[in-house]
Parts: C-alpha cells; sequence; structure tokens
C-alpha cells in the first residue's frame, strides 16, 4: 500500500500577517509559534513511531524548515528532504504583497464563487492548473508504477487542498470549505484494487495537545 502524508508547513512569518497576500513567498521563514507547531508535530510522529520511507518538500524556505525540526525526532536531516518545484503553492502573480481588503472586492469574491477554478488572477495560477500539477507530481512519483511505503510531503495549504480536490472528486467549491491549519496533516492511501482512500484531514491533535500543555 502507498501511503502520503502531506503536511502543511508550520505557521510563517506572513501567515502572521494575514491581511497580506502572500502567495508563494518561498523565503520567508517560519514564525516563533510555527517553529512551536514543527516541534509538537515531531514530537507525535515520534511518540507514534511514524518513519517514512522519503521526505519531499517543497523549496519554500517554511516548508524545509518545518521538514528540518520535525526530522530532529524522526531521524532525517535537511539534506535528506527532496524538493520539487511541483509541490509549490499557488502563485498570486500581481495581488503578492496586496492588502487583501484591497483586492478581494465584492465583485472580484462574487467571480471567485462563481467559478473558483478556473479563476485567474492577474499572472496567476488557477486552482485547476495547481491541481493539474501537483497530481502530475503524485503520479510520476509514486504511481507510474505504484510505489508502496509511506511517505511525508511537506507542502502548503492550498495546494493540497487542489490535490484533494482531484483525489475525491469533489466539487471544486470544496476548496474553499475544507480548513488545513498549519501543520495539519491530510493523509492518503492508495491500492491498485481500492484506489484513491483519505485517510485523515486537517489532522492537527498534536496543536491541540500542545496547547493544553500550555
Amino acid at each position: 500500500m502507498l501511503e502520503l502524508y502531506f503536511i502543511r508547513h508550520g505557521e510563517s512569518e506572513a501567515n502572521a500577517q494575514s491581511h497580506i497576500i502572500s502567495g508563494r513567498s518561498n523565503h520567508v521563514e517560519l514564525s516563533d509559534d510555527g517553529r512551536r507547531q514543527s516541534h509538537a508535530l515531531g514530537q507525535r510522529l515520534a511518540a507514534q513511531d511514524i518513519t517514512f520511507d522519503a521526505v519531499y518538500s517543497s523549496p519554500a524556505v517554511r516548508t524545509l524548515e518545518t521538514g528540518r525540526i520535525v526530522g530532529e525526532y524522526l531521524g532525517f536531516g535537511i539534506d535528506d528532504i527532496i524538493q520539487h518545484d511541483d509541490l509549490q503553492e499557488q502563485t498570486q502573480g500581481e495581488w503578492v504583497g496586496r492588502l487583501k481588503s484591497e483586492m478581494y472586492t465584492p465583485e472580484v469574491t462574487a467571480a471567485m464563487n462563481a467559478d473558483n477554478w478556473n479563476y485567474r488572477i492577474p499572472g496567476a495560477e488557477t486552482q485547476r492548473e495547481v491541481e493539474e500539477r501537483m497530481y502530475a507530481w503524485v503520479q510520476q512519483q509514486f504511481l507510474s508504477p505504484l510505489i508502496e511505503g509511506r511517505f511525508a510531503i511537506f507542502g502548503h495549504g492550498m495546494a493540497i487542498k487542489c490535490l484533494l480536490r482531484k483525489v475525491m472528486e469533489s466539487d471544486p467549491a470544496m476548496t474553499y470549505k475544507i480548513d488545513i491549519e498549519n501543520t495539519g496533516i491530510v493523509r492518503l492511501t492508495y491500492t491498485e484494487n481500492s484506489g484513491w482512500g483519505v485517510q485523515g484531514i486537517n489532522d492537527d491533535a498534536h496543536l491541540i495537545l500542545d496547547s493544553i500543555k500550555k
């Protein structure tokens, strides 16, 4: 069986300024909370004796940093993390750095809601294009031919949600209805007989336990 752990990165400095559109922002580091979240995830996976046959990440600093911290608990280092550009977050084109309150006007919001899968911000990717590149990567990496094992993929919220749409064959509008918290886990399985299985979405139990400790 193929088992994939898609893990959203810990909170970044850009996430902490949620009123600004950040897009990929691959240079942005984790916030202090993001590092704490990543340590909590690493501790949880180690306590569950979870190990991975290989670890992948987008080239963004925040995903690599999340993976590095988790690796401290699971026994892999930053040099063991395989980077792939296809795992990057959705681009936001000309809107990067702009205030959400300025760009998400009622007219824009209505157009997005009418066809979010094909709506294109100037210079950006559509959600359909994000799905296509994410799923093409999964097919090439794991399904052609099918590779069995457990693998971790450190990535980004919207990119993971677009992949989920393909796996679940759901209405594209569902991408806005799914929450994936920072360091939340989406766990997918695949077998020749049954195809895709969704074992968990936004599994962030480690964050709940960490907040109780505090």
